[in-house]
């Protein structure tokens, strides 16, 4: 059903996270289906606010400002975040079939994640429709299970790390590759304290999805012997992260993947990162 009405999951989480979908199955050779019909419809769908659509609140101010400002939307940074990666999958399907004017449209559209980027906080942070950044005192609060503060199911912590589609634009926002590196490596590192995945955390949290592929993004930074590190010493597969309810189609596809590289002497999932 999700693939079908691939716009949104189930009406349930934010972005049009199908697209990507929709863009595999192209790659991969898949094409028995009307693709370009599939690619109007998803054009109108990212750049038309008067088109009835659950996946896409806050459209209109998107669309103007480059970022959905906070007093538009409670989830206004995931939201920049998830429509940025929407954007990269749409520009690239485009592409793909030869239609440059959407793909230039939509590629540079899927820089908008740098308009949340605070450079003097170096978070993904709330900002209103003038442009003023209103970060987080505490990244690692998870003040989303109780209040609007611009982040979906995840902290600002959390969120800081998804850009899937442009690891090498992501690491370039930091002040070095190194203090990347080492930022990543502590938000691993502490989260050694918090053994359940069932309940949130307030470093990388394997119960949920925003933060699922951090543990890839060392490979970007040229660093792989630390994803070997964190899956091979640190993830530890119990049996508390099977538990979680409706997360079965995503983290334990992780998960697994976890568990099946861990027994190997060699990480190949570096090679396979979305976008890279």
């Amino acid at each position: 059903a999700t693939i079908c009405i691939f716009a949104v999951f189930g009406g349930a989480m934010i972005g049009n996270h199908g697209y990507q979908v929709i863009l595999d199955a192209y790659v991969k050779g898949i094409s028995s289906f009307e693709v370009h019909q599939a690619l109007e419809a998803m054009y109108d769908e990212a750049t038309c606010p008067t088109t009835p659509h659950d996946a896409r609140p806050c459209l209109k101010e998107y669309v103007t400002l480059g970022y959905c400002p906070k007093e538009s939307h409670g989830n206004s940074v995931s939201l920049t975040l998830a429509y940025s990666f929407d954007d990269w999958a749409l520009g690239t399907l485009a592409q793909l079939l030869g239609n440059t004017s959407t793909a230039e449209i939509m590629l540079n559209r899927s820089q908008n994640y740098q308009n949340v980027w605070s450079n003097s906080n170096q978070l993904m942070c709330q900002r209103d429709s003038s442009g003023r950044f209103n970060c987080p005192l505490d990244p690692n609060l998870n003040t989303w299970l109780y209040t609007n503060d611009g982040f979906t199911e995840g902290n600002a912590a959390q969120w800081r790390w998804f850009v899937p589609h442009d690891v090498s634009g992501l690491i370039k926002l930091f002040k070095s590759k190194d203090v990347f590196v080492e930022e990543l490596d502590a938000f691993f590192g502490k989260s050694q304290d918090y053994t359940s995945n069932v309940l949130p955390n307030p470093y990388y949290w394997a119960g949920n999805e925003p933060d699922l592929l951090t543990v890839y993004l060392f490979c970007f930074a040229g660093r792989s012997d630390l994803t070997q590190k964190v899956i091979f010493l640190k993830l530890h597969v119990t049996v508390d992260m099977y538990s979680s309810n409706r997360m079965s189609s995503s983290t334990y596809v992780h998960i697994y993947l976890y568990a099946t590289f861990k027994k190997m002497t060699y990480f190949l999932a570096c090679k396979v990162v979305v976008g890279q």
